[in-house]
């Protein structure tokens, strides 16, 4: 398959498909509708977020009773994905199906047309041809295997700049790049907030230190240096053994500088004779 426009990438989604089934069937229009209304009407009245296809199974996207502004979950069939647990660059296609279909929805992605998750797809069939990748229309690894999507849209998008006919697409990868990897540095900032403080335990804590060494009969005072915890005596201690280590260095260098001296006294006395032995010779 060489690069062509996205169009051709979406109809050729189902074609791939079929053929991956090796039964010789193949999934028409009506029947991708016809499998999405039997979806839509098992999910109720909620809204629908998006239409996928695995296999000749259609799945629509919604909201799953548990979902909550903090914590949306999206449910896919019988599966339900908690949205902020999903990371582009590692993560399956159904995964990814749940996440854009939520970006979308809330405005994270700016989009117009197909939805940015069935221009992924198609677009990831050219990462496939070019070796990046491999198994896009695999029904089974669509819920099993973990992807970095946003490294095979970077791969395609890179084939389809290269071509003018197809540098639409290019930008489009790149729109969805970046959508992609904003929810990727929201999500790891999210993550890396600190837990709140618990003043209460930290108080507990030190009580039962100071205790511990009370009852020991360890209460020295300490004061901390950097890292480290000292005692007075410990810090004294260091202290000597630092003034030691640091005689010992000085007594080093003044031997060195002495052994300098000599030498080049040695070598200024040599030059000398030396020198002289010439004079007598021409003498």
């Amino acid at each position: 398959m060489g690069i062509n426009g996205v169009d051709s990438y979406y109809k050729q989604d189902y074609a791939v498909q079929n053929q991956e089934r090796g039964n010789g069937s193949s999934v028409t229009e009506f029947e991708l509708r016809n499998n999405a209304t039997t979806s839509q009407e098992t999910a109720g009245n909620k809204k629908p977020l998006g239409l996928t296809t695995v296999g000749n199974q259609g799945y629509v996207a919604t909201y799953a009773d548990s979902s909550t502004a903090q914590d949306p979950v999206i449910k896919v069939g019988d599966c339900e994905i908690h949205v902020n647990d999903v990371d582009p660059r590692n993560a399956t296609k159904m995964e990814m199906f749940a996440l854009m279909s939520y970006m979308e929805d809330k405005g994270l992605i700016q989009n117009r047309g197909m939805k940015s998750f069935n221009k992924m797809t198609a677009y990831a069939s050219q990462a496939e041809y070019n070796g990046y990748c491999n198994g896009i229309y695999d029904e089974d690894a669509a819920w099993t295997t973990k992807r970095d999507w946003t490294g095979i849209l970077e791969n395609a998008k890179g084939s389809f700049m290269c071509n003018p006919q197809t540098y639409k697409q290019g930008m489009e990868c790149e729109n969805i790049i970046d959508n992609l990897k904003k929810w990727s540095e929201a999500s790891l900032a999210s993550n890396e907030k600190a837990e709140p403080i618990d003043y209460w335990k930290m108080i507990s804590d030190r009580k039962n230190e100071i205790y511990e060494k009370v009852k020991n009969g360890d209460t020295e005072e300490t004061f901390q240096i950097g890292g480290s915890s000292f005692t007075e005596k410990e810090w004294d201690k260091l202290l000597s053994e630092v003034d030691d280590i640091m005689d010992e260095v000085r007594e080093a260098m003044r031997e060195e500088h002495q052994k300098r001296v000599e030498n080049a006294t040695e070598e200024e006395n040599l030059k000398k004779a030396e020198s002289m032995c010439k004079e007598n010779i021409s003498s």
